[in-house]
């Protein structure tokens, strides 16, 4: 599923240096 790999990428380049635990909240949401 492309679209979701882009959406991964996208969400950690964002969420990753706010903090990790917004990244897993994001990857569940999309789930």
């Amino acid at each position: 599923i492309p679209n979701f790999v882009v959406a991964i990428k996208s969400i950690t380049k964002k969420s990753w240096s706010k903090s990790p635990n917004l990244l897993g909240k994001e990857i569940k949401i999309l789930k």
